[in-house]
Protein backbone atom coordinates (compact mmCIF):
# COMPACT_ATOMS: atom_id res chain seq x y z
CA UNK A 1 0.00 0.00 0.00
CA UNK A 2 1.33 3.31 -1.01
CA UNK A 3 0.20 6.45 0.83
CA UNK A 4 0.73 9.81 -0.85
CA UNK A 5 1.54 12.69 1.74
CA UNK A 6 2.42 16.54 1.74
CA UNK A 7 5.52 17.19 2.83
CA UNK A 8 5.21 19.32 6.02
CA UNK A 9 7.85 21.92 6.66
CA UNK A 10 9.25 20.88 9.79
CA UNK A 11 12.24 17.96 9.78
CA UNK A 12 11.08 16.60 12.84
CA UNK A 13 7.33 16.36 12.30
CA UNK A 14 8.17 15.27 8.52
CA UNK A 15 10.00 12.15 9.92
CA UNK A 16 7.43 11.65 12.51
CA UNK A 17 4.51 11.73 9.88
CA UNK A 18 6.59 9.03 7.46
CA UNK A 19 7.09 7.06 10.40
CA UNK A 20 3.54 7.01 11.91
CA UNK A 21 2.29 6.16 8.03
CA UNK A 22 4.90 3.28 7.28
CA UNK A 23 4.67 1.83 10.88
CA UNK A 24 2.43 -1.10 9.29
CA UNK A 25 4.57 -2.18 6.30
CA UNK A 26 3.22 0.27 3.63
CA UNK A 27 5.57 3.14 2.34
CA UNK A 28 5.07 6.34 1.78
CA UNK A 29 5.85 8.99 -1.16
CA UNK A 30 6.14 12.32 -1.33
CA UNK A 31 2.93 13.95 -3.70
CA UNK A 32 6.05 15.47 -6.14
CA UNK A 33 7.21 12.46 -6.56
CA UNK A 34 4.32 10.54 -7.15
CA UNK A 35 2.93 12.02 -10.13
CA UNK A 36 6.30 11.01 -12.20
CA UNK A 37 6.36 7.79 -10.35
CA UNK A 38 2.71 7.04 -11.32
CA UNK A 39 2.88 7.41 -15.03
CA UNK A 40 6.37 5.60 -14.86
CA UNK A 41 5.01 2.43 -13.10
CA UNK A 42 2.36 2.02 -15.70
CA UNK A 43 -0.16 -1.22 -15.04
CA UNK A 44 2.08 -2.60 -11.84
CA UNK A 45 -0.63 -3.33 -9.37
CA UNK A 46 -0.73 -1.18 -6.04
CA UNK A 47 -3.25 0.21 -3.75
CA UNK A 48 -2.70 4.09 -3.56
CA UNK A 49 -4.06 6.02 -0.60
CA UNK A 50 -4.54 9.77 -1.42
CA UNK A 51 -5.54 11.46 1.62
CA UNK A 52 -8.10 14.36 1.40
CA UNK A 53 -7.31 16.15 4.56
CA UNK A 54 -5.39 18.65 2.92
CA UNK A 55 -6.42 22.38 1.20
CA UNK A 56 -4.67 22.83 -2.11
CA UNK A 57 -2.27 25.69 -2.52
CA UNK A 58 -3.25 28.26 -4.19
CA UNK A 59 -0.69 27.35 -6.84
CA UNK A 60 -1.89 24.74 -7.50
CA UNK A 61 -4.80 23.67 -9.91
CA UNK A 62 -7.81 23.24 -8.11
CA UNK A 63 -11.21 22.70 -8.04
CA UNK A 64 -13.86 25.02 -5.88
CA UNK A 65 -17.53 23.46 -4.78
CA UNK A 66 -19.79 23.57 -2.06
CA UNK A 67 -18.35 21.15 1.06
CA UNK A 68 -21.09 21.06 3.72
CA UNK A 69 -22.43 24.47 2.69
CA UNK A 70 -19.65 26.33 2.20
CA UNK A 71 -17.47 26.85 -0.61
CA UNK A 72 -14.44 24.49 -0.80
CA UNK A 73 -11.52 23.89 -2.65
CA UNK A 74 -10.33 20.29 -3.71
CA UNK A 75 -7.26 19.05 -5.58
CA UNK A 76 -7.97 17.58 -8.96
CA UNK A 77 -4.64 15.21 -9.62
CA UNK A 78 -6.17 11.94 -8.20
CA UNK A 79 -9.32 12.59 -10.55
CA UNK A 80 -7.03 13.64 -13.53
CA UNK A 81 -4.75 10.45 -13.11
CA UNK A 82 -7.92 7.80 -12.71
CA UNK A 83 -9.33 9.12 -15.62
CA UNK A 84 -5.97 9.12 -18.08
CA UNK A 85 -5.46 5.66 -16.52
CA UNK A 86 -8.57 4.53 -16.16
CA UNK A 87 -8.15 3.41 -13.00
CA UNK A 88 -10.54 2.07 -10.34
CA UNK A 89 -11.71 4.29 -7.58
CA UNK A 90 -13.05 3.66 -3.95
CA UNK A 91 -13.54 5.77 -1.24
CA UNK A 92 -12.19 4.94 2.31
CA UNK A 93 -14.81 5.19 4.78
CA UNK A 94 -13.77 4.88 8.59
CA UNK A 95 -16.44 4.33 11.25
CA UNK A 96 -15.45 4.65 14.81
CA UNK A 97 -17.03 1.14 16.77
CA UNK A 98 -15.09 2.56 20.34
CA UNK A 99 -12.40 3.86 21.85
CA UNK A 100 -9.36 2.87 19.74
CA UNK A 101 -11.61 0.83 17.17
CA UNK A 102 -12.04 1.67 13.98
CA UNK A 103 -13.49 0.15 10.87
CA UNK A 104 -11.85 0.56 7.81
CA UNK A 105 -13.84 -0.49 3.94
CA UNK A 106 -13.26 1.00 0.67
CA UNK A 107 -16.58 1.80 -0.67
CA UNK A 108 -16.73 1.60 -4.96
CA UNK A 109 -16.41 5.01 -6.01
CA UNK A 110 -15.78 5.05 -9.94
CA UNK A 111 -14.65 2.80 -12.63
CA UNK A 112 -13.55 2.75 -16.02
CA UNK A 113 -14.01 3.17 -18.80
CA UNK A 114 -14.76 7.30 -18.77
CA UNK A 115 -15.41 8.45 -21.47
CA UNK A 116 -18.33 10.81 -21.39
CA UNK A 117 -17.83 11.18 -17.63
CA UNK A 118 -18.73 14.96 -16.66
CA UNK A 119 -15.68 16.90 -15.43
CA UNK A 120 -15.05 17.05 -11.45
CA UNK A 121 -17.70 13.93 -11.70
CA UNK A 122 -14.91 11.68 -9.39
CA UNK A 123 -14.41 14.39 -6.92
CA UNK A 124 -18.18 15.63 -6.84
CA UNK A 125 -19.12 11.57 -6.00
CA UNK A 126 -15.94 11.77 -3.79
CA UNK A 127 -17.50 14.80 -1.85
CA UNK A 128 -21.16 13.90 -1.19
CA UNK A 129 -19.70 10.63 0.15
CA UNK A 130 -17.88 12.33 2.52
CA UNK A 131 -20.06 13.99 3.47
CA UNK A 132 -22.46 11.84 4.83
CA UNK A 133 -19.92 10.03 6.11
CA UNK A 134 -19.28 13.61 8.11
CA UNK A 135 -22.94 13.81 9.23
CA UNK A 136 -23.07 10.30 10.08
CA UNK A 137 -20.11 10.61 12.52
CA UNK A 138 -19.39 14.28 13.11
CA UNK A 139 -16.84 13.72 15.85
CA UNK A 140 -14.32 11.62 13.79
CA UNK A 141 -14.25 14.45 11.63
CA UNK A 142 -10.84 17.15 12.29
CA UNK A 143 -13.26 20.64 12.17
CA UNK A 144 -10.09 22.75 12.86
CA UNK A 145 -8.06 22.38 9.81
CA UNK A 146 -8.06 25.02 6.76
CA UNK A 147 -10.50 22.99 4.30
CA UNK A 148 -12.19 26.75 3.77
CA UNK A 149 -9.99 28.77 3.45
CA UNK A 150 -9.76 29.30 -0.11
Amino acid sequence: VETVYLKVNNPFFNELMKKIRTRFGGFVTEKKEFRRGMLTLGRDPRIVLLGSDQRPPSSEKRYQREFLNRPAVFFEGAEFLSKKMNLYVHYGKMTKIKRGHYRYEYVPLASPPYDGEELHSITDRFCEMLEDNIREQPDMYLWSHKRWKI
